[in-house]
Protein backbone atom coordinates (compact mmCIF):
# COMPACT_ATOMS: atom_id res chain seq x y z
CA UNK A 1 0.00 0.00 0.00
CA UNK A 2 2.77 2.21 1.09
CA UNK A 3 4.15 1.30 -1.93
CA UNK A 4 1.60 2.32 -4.43
CA UNK A 5 0.83 5.73 -2.94
CA UNK A 6 4.51 6.20 -3.53
CA UNK A 7 3.97 5.71 -7.06
CA UNK A 8 0.77 7.64 -7.50
CA UNK A 9 2.89 10.79 -5.96
CA UNK A 10 5.32 10.34 -8.65
CA UNK A 11 3.33 10.19 -11.02
CA UNK A 12 1.13 13.28 -10.22
CA UNK A 13 4.38 15.17 -9.51
CA UNK A 14 6.12 14.47 -13.30
CA UNK A 15 2.77 15.35 -14.80
CA UNK A 16 2.27 18.48 -13.02
CA UNK A 17 6.06 19.54 -14.26
CA UNK A 18 5.11 18.45 -17.88
CA UNK A 19 2.05 20.78 -17.53
CA UNK A 20 4.18 24.08 -16.22
CA UNK A 21 6.32 23.78 -18.93
CA UNK A 22 3.57 24.17 -21.66
CA UNK A 23 0.99 26.23 -19.78
CA UNK A 24 -0.08 29.16 -21.94
CA UNK A 25 0.93 31.80 -18.98
CA UNK A 26 3.91 30.36 -17.35
CA UNK A 27 7.48 30.60 -18.62
CA UNK A 28 8.99 28.71 -21.18
CA UNK A 29 11.24 25.81 -20.07
CA UNK A 30 15.20 26.61 -21.19
CA UNK A 31 15.94 25.58 -24.53
CA UNK A 32 19.51 24.06 -24.67
CA UNK A 33 22.37 25.78 -26.12
CA UNK A 34 23.55 24.60 -29.80
CA UNK A 35 26.98 22.34 -29.85
CA UNK A 36 28.69 25.45 -31.61
CA UNK A 37 28.57 27.93 -29.00
CA UNK A 38 26.81 30.60 -30.90
CA UNK A 39 23.61 31.72 -30.61
CA UNK A 40 20.96 31.42 -33.27
CA UNK A 41 19.99 34.71 -35.51
CA UNK A 42 17.24 36.79 -34.48
CA UNK A 43 14.00 38.06 -36.17
CA UNK A 44 15.88 41.40 -36.26
CA UNK A 45 18.74 40.31 -38.56
CA UNK A 46 16.74 38.95 -41.09
CA UNK A 47 13.17 41.29 -40.80
CA UNK A 48 9.95 40.04 -42.71
CA UNK A 49 7.56 42.03 -44.28
CA UNK A 50 4.89 43.25 -41.64
CA UNK A 51 1.12 42.51 -42.54
CA UNK A 52 -1.10 45.74 -42.09
CA UNK A 53 -4.95 44.19 -40.35
CA UNK A 54 -7.17 45.76 -41.26
CA UNK A 55 -11.12 45.44 -40.56
CA UNK A 56 -14.15 46.05 -42.68
CA UNK A 57 -17.95 46.25 -41.53
CA UNK A 58 -20.56 44.29 -43.28
CA UNK A 59 -23.88 44.62 -41.11
CA UNK A 60 -23.05 44.21 -37.56
CA UNK A 61 -20.19 41.77 -37.93
CA UNK A 62 -16.66 42.78 -38.32
CA UNK A 63 -14.34 41.04 -41.11
CA UNK A 64 -10.25 41.44 -41.12
CA UNK A 65 -7.49 40.47 -43.12
CA UNK A 66 -3.92 41.25 -43.71
CA UNK A 67 -2.91 42.91 -46.58
CA UNK A 68 0.67 44.20 -47.59
CA UNK A 69 1.56 48.02 -48.12
CA UNK A 70 1.66 48.37 -52.35
CA UNK A 71 1.49 51.15 -54.42
CA UNK A 72 -2.11 52.13 -55.69
CA UNK A 73 -2.66 53.40 -59.06
CA UNK A 74 -4.03 56.71 -58.36
CA UNK A 75 -2.61 57.37 -54.61
CA UNK A 76 0.91 56.53 -53.42
CA UNK A 77 -0.13 53.51 -51.35
CA UNK A 78 -3.07 51.98 -49.77
CA UNK A 79 -1.95 52.73 -46.31
CA UNK A 80 -0.69 56.63 -45.65
CA UNK A 81 1.35 57.60 -43.49
CA UNK A 82 -0.01 60.11 -40.24
CA UNK A 83 2.13 62.63 -40.57
CA UNK A 84 1.25 64.05 -44.19
CA UNK A 85 -2.07 65.79 -42.65
CA UNK A 86 -5.96 65.38 -42.40
CA UNK A 87 -8.75 66.31 -45.12
CA UNK A 88 -9.02 64.48 -47.90
CA UNK A 89 -7.26 61.14 -46.73
CA UNK A 90 -4.23 60.69 -44.88
CA UNK A 91 -1.71 61.01 -47.46
CA UNK A 92 -1.57 63.94 -50.31
CA UNK A 93 -3.41 61.75 -52.71
CA UNK A 94 -5.47 59.17 -50.60
CA UNK A 95 -8.68 61.06 -51.38
CA UNK A 96 -8.97 59.62 -54.33
CA UNK A 97 -9.04 56.08 -55.49
CA UNK A 98 -8.11 53.99 -52.18
CA UNK A 99 -10.88 53.16 -50.30
CA UNK A 100 -13.72 52.67 -52.22
CA UNK A 101 -15.12 49.43 -51.11
CA UNK A 102 -12.89 46.94 -49.06
CA UNK A 103 -10.52 45.80 -51.82
CA UNK A 104 -10.05 49.25 -53.33
CA UNK A 105 -11.18 50.24 -56.62
CA UNK A 106 -11.41 48.33 -59.91
CA UNK A 107 -13.05 50.20 -61.87
CA UNK A 108 -13.19 53.70 -63.42
CA UNK A 109 -15.37 55.99 -65.64
CA UNK A 110 -14.56 59.57 -66.71
CA UNK A 111 -17.30 61.96 -68.38
CA UNK A 112 -16.30 65.36 -69.85
CA UNK A 113 -16.83 68.38 -72.58
CA UNK A 114 -14.68 69.77 -74.28
CA UNK A 115 -14.22 73.21 -76.47
CA UNK A 116 -11.38 73.43 -79.09
CA UNK A 117 -10.75 74.94 -81.65
CA UNK A 118 -7.49 74.50 -85.03
CA UNK A 119 -5.52 77.15 -86.02
CA UNK A 120 -5.37 79.30 -88.93
CA UNK A 121 -3.83 77.50 -92.10
CA UNK A 122 -2.02 79.76 -94.46
CA UNK A 123 -4.63 82.39 -96.21
CA UNK A 124 -5.89 81.67 -99.47
CA UNK A 125 -7.61 84.56 -101.44
CA UNK A 126 -10.02 83.45 -103.95
CA UNK A 127 -12.07 86.56 -105.04
CA UNK A 128 -11.42 89.73 -105.71
CA UNK A 129 -12.73 92.68 -107.76
CA UNK A 130 -12.07 93.15 -111.34
CA UNK A 131 -11.91 96.96 -111.29
CA UNK A 132 -9.68 97.06 -108.59
CA UNK A 133 -7.00 94.15 -109.11
CA UNK A 134 -5.16 94.47 -105.57
CA UNK A 135 -8.47 94.13 -103.48
CA UNK A 136 -9.16 91.40 -101.74
CA UNK A 137 -12.72 90.32 -101.25
CA UNK A 138 -13.30 86.58 -99.67
CA UNK A 139 -10.53 84.12 -98.65
CA UNK A 140 -9.81 81.64 -95.93
CA UNK A 141 -9.44 84.17 -93.22
CA UNK A 142 -13.14 85.59 -94.03
CA UNK A 143 -13.84 81.72 -93.50
CA UNK A 144 -11.22 81.41 -89.88
CA UNK A 145 -12.02 78.24 -87.73
CA UNK A 146 -14.66 78.60 -84.90
CA UNK A 147 -14.79 77.07 -81.40
CA UNK A 148 -16.49 73.90 -81.43
CA UNK A 149 -18.08 72.15 -78.29
CA UNK A 150 -17.65 68.12 -77.83
CA UNK A 151 -17.61 65.20 -75.41
CA UNK A 152 -15.03 62.49 -74.26
CA UNK A 153 -15.64 59.20 -72.27
CA UNK A 154 -13.19 56.69 -70.68
CA UNK A 155 -13.55 53.64 -69.03
CA UNK A 156 -11.09 51.44 -67.65
CA UNK A 157 -10.11 48.32 -64.81
CA UNK A 158 -7.50 47.01 -62.98
CA UNK A 159 -5.38 44.18 -64.24
CA UNK A 160 -2.94 43.87 -61.08
CA UNK A 161 -1.61 45.54 -58.52
CA UNK A 162 -0.31 48.89 -60.18
CA UNK A 163 -1.44 48.42 -63.62
CA UNK A 164 -4.81 49.00 -65.57
CA UNK A 165 -5.94 49.35 -68.99
CA UNK A 166 -8.74 52.11 -70.71
CA UNK A 167 -10.20 53.08 -73.54
CA UNK A 168 -11.43 56.78 -74.83
CA UNK A 169 -13.04 58.33 -77.35
CA UNK A 170 -13.75 61.99 -77.56
CA UNK A 171 -15.32 64.14 -80.66
CA UNK A 172 -15.93 67.43 -81.59
CA UNK A 173 -19.09 68.69 -83.62
CA UNK A 174 -18.09 69.70 -87.09
CA UNK A 175 -16.99 73.39 -87.69
CA UNK A 176 -18.95 74.58 -90.56
CA UNK A 177 -17.93 77.97 -91.95
CA UNK A 178 -18.93 80.24 -94.50
CA UNK A 179 -18.99 83.76 -96.24
CA UNK A 180 -20.23 85.34 -99.28
CA UNK A 181 -19.68 88.03 -101.34
CA UNK A 182 -22.07 89.78 -103.85
CA UNK A 183 -22.28 92.10 -106.28
CA UNK A 184 -25.07 92.88 -108.64
CA UNK A 185 -22.72 94.58 -110.97
CA UNK A 186 -20.87 91.69 -112.12
CA UNK A 187 -17.44 92.57 -111.08
CA UNK A 188 -16.00 89.62 -108.74
CA UNK A 189 -13.69 87.49 -110.19
CA UNK A 190 -11.23 84.50 -109.10
CA UNK A 191 -7.88 84.82 -108.57
CA UNK A 192 -7.44 81.16 -109.93
CA UNK A 193 -6.91 80.08 -113.42
CA UNK A 194 -8.45 77.24 -114.25
CA UNK A 195 -7.02 77.40 -118.17
CA UNK A 196 -8.61 74.70 -120.55
CA UNK A 197 -11.30 73.49 -118.07
CA UNK A 198 -15.34 73.92 -119.27
CA UNK A 199 -18.59 72.76 -117.81
CA UNK A 200 -20.87 72.20 -120.57
CA UNK A 201 -18.51 74.00 -123.30
CA UNK A 202 -18.50 76.61 -121.24
CA UNK A 203 -14.63 77.57 -120.31
CA UNK A 204 -14.86 77.45 -116.15
CA UNK A 205 -12.68 80.90 -116.10
CA UNK A 206 -15.83 82.23 -117.32
CA UNK A 207 -18.11 80.83 -114.66
CA UNK A 208 -16.26 82.29 -111.72
CA UNK A 209 -15.02 85.64 -113.85
CA UNK A 210 -17.50 88.87 -114.02
CA UNK A 211 -19.75 86.27 -111.31
CA UNK A 212 -22.36 88.41 -109.11
CA UNK A 213 -21.51 86.09 -106.09
CA UNK A 214 -19.08 84.21 -104.66
CA UNK A 215 -19.47 81.66 -101.86
CA UNK A 216 -16.27 79.79 -99.56
CA UNK A 217 -16.94 77.40 -97.47
CA UNK A 218 -14.30 75.43 -95.04
CA UNK A 219 -15.18 72.21 -92.58
CA UNK A 220 -13.74 70.05 -90.56
CA UNK A 221 -14.23 67.13 -88.05
CA UNK A 222 -12.71 65.36 -85.89
CA UNK A 223 -12.88 61.89 -83.56
CA UNK A 224 -10.28 60.40 -81.76
CA UNK A 225 -10.06 56.53 -79.76
CA UNK A 226 -7.12 55.24 -77.43
CA UNK A 227 -6.46 51.97 -75.99
CA UNK A 228 -3.92 52.36 -73.04
CA UNK A 229 -2.47 50.78 -70.31
CA UNK A 230 -1.36 52.69 -67.36
CA UNK A 231 0.69 51.89 -64.46
CA UNK A 232 2.21 54.32 -61.15
CA UNK A 233 6.09 54.23 -60.38
CA UNK A 234 5.97 54.11 -56.30
CA UNK A 235 6.82 56.88 -54.63
CA UNK A 236 6.66 58.05 -51.21
CA UNK A 237 3.20 58.11 -49.75
CA UNK A 238 3.79 61.63 -47.89
CA UNK A 239 5.84 63.06 -51.03
CA UNK A 240 3.52 65.42 -52.88
CA UNK A 241 4.73 64.61 -56.10
CA UNK A 242 3.39 61.15 -58.29
CA UNK A 243 4.60 59.60 -61.97
CA UNK A 244 3.00 57.43 -63.90
CA UNK A 245 3.22 56.03 -67.37
CA UNK A 246 0.96 54.92 -70.62
CA UNK A 247 1.50 53.47 -73.44
CA UNK A 248 -0.69 51.96 -76.23
CA UNK A 249 -2.66 52.20 -79.15
CA UNK A 250 -4.71 55.11 -80.85
CA UNK A 251 -7.07 56.23 -84.14
CA UNK A 252 -7.20 59.96 -85.25
CA UNK A 253 -9.46 60.89 -87.68
CA UNK A 254 -9.39 64.20 -89.49
CA UNK A 255 -11.49 65.51 -92.13
CA UNK A 256 -10.96 68.79 -93.86
CA UNK A 257 -13.27 69.87 -96.67
CA UNK A 258 -12.88 73.26 -99.27
CA UNK A 259 -16.14 74.62 -101.54
CA UNK A 260 -15.54 77.27 -103.56
CA UNK A 261 -19.02 78.30 -105.53
CA UNK A 262 -19.97 80.74 -108.26
CA UNK A 263 -23.31 82.31 -109.03
CA UNK A 264 -22.99 83.81 -112.55
CA UNK A 265 -27.13 85.21 -112.81
CA UNK A 266 -27.92 85.79 -109.09
CA UNK A 267 -26.93 87.05 -105.82
CA UNK A 268 -28.13 84.20 -104.08
CA UNK A 269 -26.80 80.77 -104.48
CA UNK A 270 -29.56 78.12 -105.11
CA UNK A 271 -32.07 80.37 -107.24
CA UNK A 272 -30.12 79.71 -110.81
CA UNK A 273 -28.45 76.14 -110.17
CA UNK A 274 -27.75 75.83 -114.33
CA UNK A 275 -25.82 78.95 -113.84
CA UNK A 276 -24.03 78.35 -110.57
CA UNK A 277 -20.31 75.90 -110.30
CA UNK A 278 -18.78 74.34 -107.15
CA UNK A 279 -15.05 73.29 -106.72
CA UNK A 280 -15.07 70.91 -103.88
CA UNK A 281 -11.75 69.26 -102.05
CA UNK A 282 -12.50 66.71 -99.48
CA UNK A 283 -9.90 65.29 -97.61
CA UNK A 284 -9.44 62.72 -94.60
CA UNK A 285 -7.06 61.36 -93.07
CA UNK A 286 -6.80 58.49 -90.68
CA UNK A 287 -3.83 57.87 -88.59
CA UNK A 288 -3.20 54.88 -86.99
CA UNK A 289 -0.18 53.61 -84.46
CA UNK A 290 0.96 53.57 -81.23
CA UNK A 291 2.09 56.42 -78.45
CA UNK A 292 3.50 56.44 -74.96
CA UNK A 293 3.24 58.99 -72.69
CA UNK A 294 2.97 60.07 -68.77
CA UNK A 295 1.48 62.14 -65.88
CA UNK A 296 3.74 64.14 -63.23
CA UNK A 297 1.30 65.27 -60.28
CA UNK A 298 1.65 67.91 -57.80
CA UNK A 299 -0.10 68.02 -55.10
CA UNK A 300 -1.48 71.74 -53.55
CA UNK A 301 -3.38 70.10 -50.74
CA UNK A 302 -5.02 67.28 -49.73
CA UNK A 303 -7.82 67.66 -52.27
CA UNK A 304 -6.18 69.82 -54.94
CA UNK A 305 -3.37 68.93 -57.46
CA UNK A 306 -2.33 70.36 -60.44
CA UNK A 307 -0.43 68.39 -63.26
CA UNK A 308 0.97 68.10 -66.96
CA UNK A 309 0.42 64.67 -69.26
CA UNK A 310 2.41 64.50 -72.66
CA UNK A 311 2.50 62.21 -75.16
CA UNK A 312 4.06 61.35 -78.70
CA UNK A 313 3.31 58.90 -81.15
CA UNK A 314 4.60 57.60 -85.12
CA UNK A 315 1.32 56.78 -87.16
CA UNK A 316 0.47 55.67 -90.35
CA UNK A 317 -1.55 58.14 -92.34
CA UNK A 318 -4.34 56.33 -94.76
CA UNK A 319 -5.48 59.43 -96.56
CA UNK A 320 -8.30 59.37 -99.14
CA UNK A 321 -9.48 62.48 -101.65
CA UNK A 322 -11.60 63.81 -103.91
CA UNK A 323 -11.72 66.20 -106.11
CA UNK A 324 -14.59 68.04 -108.14
CA UNK A 325 -15.28 70.79 -110.33
CA UNK A 326 -19.20 70.73 -111.25
CA UNK A 327 -22.15 72.78 -112.16
CA UNK A 328 -25.42 72.79 -110.40
CA UNK A 329 -27.23 71.21 -113.19
CA UNK A 330 -24.49 68.16 -113.49
CA UNK A 331 -22.53 68.57 -115.73
CA UNK A 332 -18.83 67.84 -114.84
CA UNK A 333 -15.42 69.29 -115.28
CA UNK A 334 -13.22 66.93 -113.87
CA UNK A 335 -14.05 64.52 -110.78
CA UNK A 336 -10.91 62.95 -109.52
CA UNK A 337 -10.59 59.99 -106.64
CA UNK A 338 -6.92 59.16 -105.08
CA UNK A 339 -5.19 57.78 -101.65
CA UNK A 340 -2.14 57.64 -100.37
CA UNK A 341 -0.32 56.23 -97.39
CA UNK A 342 2.42 57.92 -95.66
CA UNK A 343 3.42 58.81 -92.23
CA UNK A 344 2.73 61.07 -89.35
CA UNK A 345 3.46 62.35 -86.12
CA UNK A 346 1.06 62.96 -83.60
CA UNK A 347 1.43 64.68 -79.92
CA UNK A 348 -0.34 65.50 -77.34
CA UNK A 349 0.10 67.67 -73.99
CA UNK A 350 -2.80 68.47 -70.99
CA UNK A 351 -1.88 70.97 -68.19
CA UNK A 352 -4.90 69.93 -65.64
CA UNK A 353 -5.89 70.39 -62.53
CA UNK A 354 -7.98 68.21 -60.28
CA UNK A 355 -9.98 68.34 -57.35
CA UNK A 356 -11.07 64.90 -54.44
CA UNK A 357 -14.53 65.68 -53.70
CA UNK A 358 -14.10 62.23 -51.96
CA UNK A 359 -12.58 58.90 -52.32
CA UNK A 360 -14.58 57.87 -55.29
CA UNK A 361 -15.41 61.16 -57.32
CA UNK A 362 -12.86 63.83 -58.34
CA UNK A 363 -13.42 66.95 -61.31
CA UNK A 364 -10.84 68.06 -63.66
CA UNK A 365 -10.18 70.45 -65.68
CA UNK A 366 -7.86 71.76 -67.99
CA UNK A 367 -6.26 72.79 -71.39
CA UNK A 368 -5.05 70.31 -74.25
CA UNK A 369 -3.23 70.98 -77.22
CA UNK A 370 -2.36 68.54 -80.26
CA UNK A 371 0.30 68.88 -82.92
CA UNK A 372 -0.26 66.95 -86.17
CA UNK A 373 2.63 66.97 -88.61
CA UNK A 374 2.37 64.71 -92.42
CA UNK A 375 -1.44 65.60 -92.89
CA UNK A 376 -3.01 66.18 -95.73
CA UNK A 377 -5.30 69.83 -95.79
CA UNK A 378 -7.65 70.68 -98.33
CA UNK A 379 -5.89 74.04 -99.03
CA UNK A 380 -2.64 72.28 -99.96
CA UNK A 381 -4.47 70.22 -103.02
CA UNK A 382 -5.23 73.66 -104.80
CA UNK A 383 -2.92 73.12 -108.02
CA UNK A 384 -1.05 75.93 -109.70
CA UNK A 385 -2.65 75.23 -112.53
CA UNK A 386 -6.28 74.13 -112.16
CA UNK A 387 -5.58 72.67 -115.50
CA UNK A 388 -2.92 69.89 -114.22
CA UNK A 389 -5.01 67.12 -113.47
CA UNK A 390 -2.06 64.64 -112.76
CA UNK A 391 -1.01 67.17 -110.32
CA UNK A 392 -4.28 67.21 -108.29
CA UNK A 393 -4.12 63.28 -107.83
CA UNK A 394 -1.23 63.61 -106.06
CA UNK A 395 -1.69 64.56 -102.53
CA UNK A 396 0.56 66.84 -100.67
CA UNK A 397 0.74 65.06 -97.30
CA UNK A 398 3.58 67.98 -95.69
CA UNK A 399 0.40 69.47 -94.16
CA UNK A 400 0.67 70.85 -90.18
CA UNK A 401 -2.14 70.69 -87.61
CA UNK A 402 -2.74 72.63 -84.58
CA UNK A 403 -5.85 71.58 -82.00
CA UNK A 404 -6.14 73.00 -78.99
CA UNK A 405 -8.63 73.81 -76.16
CA UNK A 406 -10.25 73.29 -72.84
CA UNK A 407 -11.58 70.31 -71.08
CA UNK A 408 -13.31 69.36 -68.16
CA UNK A 409 -15.40 66.61 -66.44
CA UNK A 410 -16.02 64.05 -63.45
CA UNK A 411 -14.12 60.84 -62.76
CA UNK A 412 -15.59 57.71 -60.65
CA UNK A 413 -13.75 54.78 -59.37
CA UNK A 414 -15.39 52.04 -57.98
Amino acid sequence: MKILSFSMLGMLICAGSAMAQYHPYSAPAALPVPAQGTAPSSYYDNPQPVPQQEYHAEGTHLHSHNEYITPGWDGGYDVGCSSCGSGCGSNWFSGFGNGCDACGPNWYGRVGGLVMTRDDADPIWTSFNNTVITSALLGTPSVGPDWQGGYEASIGRRLCSNVWVGATYWTLEPDNQSATVSDPGGIINSTFDFRTLALNGTPVNSWYDSALAHRLSLRSEFHNAELNFFGDFASNPCSRHRFSWFGGARWFRFKDDFLFETADTSTTFGVDLANEAYWNINVTNNLIGGQIGGTAEYALTNCWSVYATPSVGLYHNRMTYNSSIRSGDGFVAYNIDSDKNDFAVLSQIDFGSSYNVNQCVRAYFGYRLISAAGVALSGEQIPPLGDDLENIRNIDSDGHLFLHGGFAGIEFRR
